[in-house]
């Protein structure tokens, strides 16, 4: 193997790695900011749009999508990932953040599962092993005789929810926009996300947006849309092309190990055996589903 392309996918391990810290880094402010979830994904969505369309423009870049189908399709990416930001900064909330970022990684199955249903794409026999490991570690992590057996079940309940939605905005965006660079879908999901939370706040009983912690959250809310989310998403998107889809998926798995180290640093938060145990179970689920399912060629 010849020294460049040692640092190629030396490149490509070193960004996935970087990607999965800042992305890790998301459990803190789901449980140490006051602005509500509502709120923060509105802001996190404004922010990221607002940056990569400045960044673009200076750049002199286009933005444009090629046909209205194009924009419809974005409309309905944008509102699975409004949906899965939503539900998996809950889900951390409520429960834990090894919780709830552990049930995103739920979404190799979830995938498997949107592509036999709608696609038509029988799963691999590794599913059949898989799916019921996973199942077994969710079971382990719920804890039915703990006192937070009733906050685990709604944070277990809407991480399913986020990954379902994440894995269907992944299919959707691999299947019909991976023409446009990553930072242009993005830029119009972030943007789709904003707009149809302040819709959904003119009919909500009671208004949820508020920006009353502004005045000394704003630096966090500029990382968390900057440095948080638009960042590390431009970082997987380049990881892939370093070193694959199927490696950098491998590679995302310890996410939920280095948030829970995050979250037990900067929180305070201790991670029972139980949900330790179960993660571990999940993670190698998940791992083992993305290993075997996806080509052997990395890219």
């Amino acid at each position: 193997m010849t020294s460049t392309k040692l640092h190629f996918q030396y490149k490509g391990v070193v960004l996935t790695l970087l990607a999965v810290c800042f992305l890790a880094g998301n459990g803190y402010f789901a449980k140490g900011l006051e602005t509500n979830t509502l709120s923060i994904t509105l802001i996190r969505s404004f922010i990221a749009a607002a940056l990569i369309g400045l960044i673009t423009w200076a750049r002199r870049k286009p933005l444009t999508l090629s046909n209205s189908r194009d924009y419809g399709l974005s409309c309905i990416a944008g509102a699975l990932l409004g949906i899965h930001w939503v539900c998996f900064f809950y889900s951390m909330y409520i429960s834990s953040v090894t919780l709830g970022m552990t049930m995103l990684y739920t979404y190799p199955m979830m995938t498997l599962v949107i592509q036999a249903i709608f696609m038509a794409q029988r799963p691999p026999k590794s599913s059949w092993i898989m799916a019921p490991l996973a199942l077994v570690g969710i079971v382990i992590m719920l804890q039915l005789w703990s006192a937070n057996a009733a906050h685990n079940l709604q944070g277990i309940t809407l991480g399913l929810i986020s990954a379902l939605c994440f894995a269907g905005r992944n299919l959707l965006q691999q299947r019909y926009l991976a023409a446009y660079p990553p930072h242009i879908s993005i830029f119009y999901q972030t943007l789709v996300i904003c707009v149809l939370i302040m819709v959904l706040n003119l009919f909500l009983p009671s208004p949820q947006i508020s920006f009353d912690s502004a005045e000394h959250e704003w630096l966090l809310w500029l990382i968390l849309g900057g440095i948080f989310t638009a960042l590390p998403h431009s970082m997987i998107a380049s990881a892939i092309n370093h070193i694959g889809a199927r490696a950098v998926a491998i590679i995302g798995c310890v996410q939920p190990v280095v948030a829970s180290l995050l979250a037990y640093h900067l929180l305070g938060e201790v991670v029972t055996v139980n949900v330790a145990i179960g993660a571990v179970i999940i993670l190698s689920a998940a791992a083992g589903e993305v290993y075997f399912s996806l080509p052997k060629n990395p890219n």
